[in-house]
């Protein structure tokens, strides 16, 4: 009970640090993947070269569209911290912080944790054997043959954001009640269930996600890890640089390379670290092409492909019957829209989510607010880098509404609070 108490003091304290948390990660990630690897890419061009197509190779040693996307990078900097900084003040002047709900009471029970949990796992290996044989969600493959009444979109929204919304839930609330085993074993079941995604489909980042999430929900909620989870999340992370490089083999070459170990985490290590989309894009765009004309942006948002597959096939001359397409980061995607000025407003609107969208979630989401933080961040994450903001967005969507369903009911009458410097007692 003590434990469960602690957890939840620290999520409560964290919780009241405003929107610090989000700002944050969306801080280090613009950081890494456009301020330093601006820098990166035009002091060693060739380090991403894997990444986009020869046709946009000569951006990187281009210095107008150098000083162009650095001028783009400044001006959504400046208005993503100036609608951050005046949301705060306006937050400090006139909208008073919302008190904390105690919400150990609001987790259920080790036996209803165990049953979802079967439940969730059974169905998840039942839509993982019907994406394999249907070829539903395999990297480089068409879908072999649609389904009736969109039940390829179902299977893989239900894959991507319903299964992993109630596995994260399920850790969650096992941590908050102190069943440190069962949070455990959920844990791994989650990456278990990417790690098949990753060798059966041929998904690289697959495995990658569930890892990701996880730790976004130990930041936010403030549970503390062990000895033993330090040590076991490290031998994770080097098993799944060798499990990166053992599927990029199978992907380009059907077999896997006789490459030595060493090699091998090298290899995976520069996957992680390129993989992230970033400022290459923006800077392959502003050289290759300019904003998708107005009267045109309808049809192209309306695509298939959208925007990804505009820029892949118009501006990078990709052949459209390859099934895959090239992000064009979320910097890119919005020039590829409407050019500085969207990038502006994209960067006002990115200001308003980490700030007042991310105060909003922990009112409607009393018993799994530090879950629904982790999708909206990984949301975040998502649009900043890739540009995918469609299904980035409808994912989030999906999961919130999931997790809103799972919300036990909780009594309106006398509601205990717990003040923003409450420090548990051991007499608790």
């Amino acid at each position: 009970m003590q434990r469960a108490i602690n957890a939840l003091g620290a999520t409560t304290r964290m919780s009241d640090k405003f929107d610090s948390v989000a700002i944050r990660w969306v801080f280090i990630i613009v950081a890494y993947a456009y301020v330093a690897r601006l820098v990166i890419v035009w002091f060693v061009p060739i380090s991403v070269y894997w990444t986009v197509p020869a046709s946009a190779w000569p951006a990187f040693s281009d210095g107008a569209t150098f000083l162009s996307t650095s001028l783009a990078l400044a001006i959504a900097f400046a208005s993503f911290y100036l609608t951050i900084g005046f949301t705060r003040r306006f937050n400090k002047v006139g909208l008073p912080k919302p008190r904390i709900f105690q919400r150990t009471s609001l987790a259920p029970g080790t036996s209803i944790i165990s049953f979802v949990f079967i439940i969730t796992i059974a169905v998840a290996f039942i839509l993982n054997a019907v994406a394999f044989a249907r070829g539903i969600g395999h990297q480089g493959r068409f879908i072999e043959e649609e389904l009736p009444f969109k039940l390829v979109g179902a299977i893989i929204y239900a894959k991507t954001a319903i299964i992993p919304a109630l596995l994260l839930l399920l850790v969650y609330w096992a941590e908050v009640r102190g069943k440190r085993v069962l949070s455990r074993f959920v844990a791994v079941s989650m990456v278990c269930l990417g790690l098949i995604d990753m060798f059966v489909l041929e998904s690289r980042g697959a495995a990658l996600k569930p890892v990701l999430m996880l730790a976004l929900l130990v930041w936010i909620s403030g549970f503390r890890l062990k000895t033993s989870d330090k040590y076991a999340l490290t031998v994770l992370f080097i098993s799944l640089l060798l499990a990166v490089q053992v599927v990029t083999s199978t992907r380009l070459l059907g077999e896997q390379t006789d490459e030595q170990w060493f090699n091998k985490i090298l290899f995976g290590l520069n996957f992680l670290l390129f993989r992230i989309t970033g400022i290459e894009q923006l800077m392959a765009i502003q050289y290759l092409g300019s904003p998708i004309p107005l009267s045109e942006i309808p049809a192209v948002l309306a695509s298939p492909r959208g925007i990804p597959g505009y820029y892949t096939i118009v501006l990078l001359g990709v052949d459209d019957s390859l099934p895959q397409t090239f992000a064009p980061s979320g910097l890119g995607w919005l020039y590829l829209v409407a050019g500085l000025p969207g990038i502006i407003l994209g960067s006002v609107i990115a200001g308003l989510l980490v700030t007042v969208g991310w105060r909003w979630l922990s009112r409607f989401f009393p018993s799994s607010e530090s879950v629904v933080k982790t999708f909206y961040l990984l949301m975040l994450i998502i649009v900043i880098c890739e540009g995918a903001m469609e299904p980035a967005i409808l994912s989030f969507l999906v999961s919130a509404c999931t997790l809103k369903l799972m919300e036990p009911k909780r009594k309106r009458a006398n509601p205990k609070f717990i003040p923003a410097n409450h420090s548990p007692r051991s007499n608790v």
